[in-house]
């Protein structure tokens, strides 16, 4: 009925995340949840390099995140190319004594695609940019407060236990979990609106929505 990352009209996944929660499946998606962050398993599963822990410390740090230029799941979003300067000056705003840490994608870094980002949006003194391949889950366990349009790394923000603020719709936006007060949240309003917990759409994304085949036995597991 639509794709996860298409905000315009309903899909599998926001349909299955309306229905009512499961408990049994809540408990599941709990230790699953529990599991991922104990092996710190992420979207890129690539070679990581150590947190300088040191370039953190005795301050408040914030994080935004970037996306390759030209993702479909942005316009999908009801976001748009500017929509990541209005956030970066919005963190700014928002934290006028934190340091603001703008994470770059890994495929920006890896030269395949270009960021949002110009030079002069990240000339204030308290912005950092971070190009080095650290783990996601190392960064945001340094931060505050985590602010993306319409990336993954929100929702691996929210497992993490963090405050994070949409400036797009994800997927993930809409159900009383982000703060939504940024983006077009209106065109979903009839679809989403329903307050929903976190294991609850841990499990309709990841257990129920998302299909898995054996590496080993090429089958559906």
């Amino acid at each position: 009925s639509g794709i996860y990352f298409d905000s315009t009209q309903p899909s599998d996944l926001e349909n299955l995340i309306s229905r009512s929660e499961d408990s049994q499946m809540n408990e599941r998606a709990s230790l699953l949840m529990s599991k991922i962050l104990d092996y710190g398993i992420t979207k890129y599963n690539t070679p990581y390099q150590p947190l300088p822990l040191e370039q953190f410390r005795d301050q408040e740090n914030i994080l935004v995140v970037d996306q390759t230029y030209g993702d479909q799941s942005i316009c999908y979003a009801f976001a748009t190319d500017q929509t990541f300067s209005q956030m970066l000056k919005q963190a700014l705003q928002d934290y006028p004594n934190a340091m603001i840490w703008v994470k770059t994608h890994p495929d920006v870094q890896a030269g395949f695609a270009q960021t949002h980002f110009r030079a002069e949006d990240l000339q204030h003194p308290r912005i950092r940019l971070c190009t080095s391949a650290y783990h996601p889950f190392d960064l945001i366990k340094q931060m505050s407060h985590v602010y993306v349009v319409s990336s993954q790394m929100g929702f691996e923000a929210l497992l993490c236990g963090k405050k994070v603020t949409c400036f797009g719709v994800p997927w993930y936006a809409g159900w009383g979990l982000t703060d939504d007060r940024y983006a077009k949240i209106e065109h979903v309003q009839g679809r989403r609106g329903q307050k929903r917990s976190l294991a609850h759409i841990f499990a309709c994304a990841y257990l129920r929505y998302a299909r898995y085949v054996s590496p080993i036995h090429h089958t559906r597991c």
